[in-house]
């Protein structure tokens, strides 16, 4: 059976919640902290899937075969759509 981790994650949240509030944690410096770390947790879990591979030019295999490929000769000496060099 497979759990989500979501209800995980929030339940878990929930239970640090209360527990700083039962510490004596006052409500207004508990929203600031939740309000502070608002950003990274949705960076955290927003980007989660992005470091797989799958995505991203890299793995497109057409930008394989081109960035695989040496280049021609005729493009190694090509100064065409380039300004010429200036001469004193």
């Amino acid at each position: 059976m497979r759990i989500n981790r979501k209800w995980l994650w929030g339940a878990g949240v929930l239970a640090a919640a209360t527990a700083l509030l039962a510490a004596g944690m006052p409500l207004t410096t508990l929203i600031l902290l939740a309000a502070a770390l608002a950003c990274p947790a949705a960076m955290f879990f927003g980007m989660r899937g992005a470091q797989s591979g799958s995505s991203g030019m890299a793995s497109h295999p057409d930008m394989k075969k081109s960035s695989e490929q040496p280049p021609s000769s005729t493009d190694s000496g090509s100064t065409e759509g380039s300004e010429p060099a200036l001469r004193t």
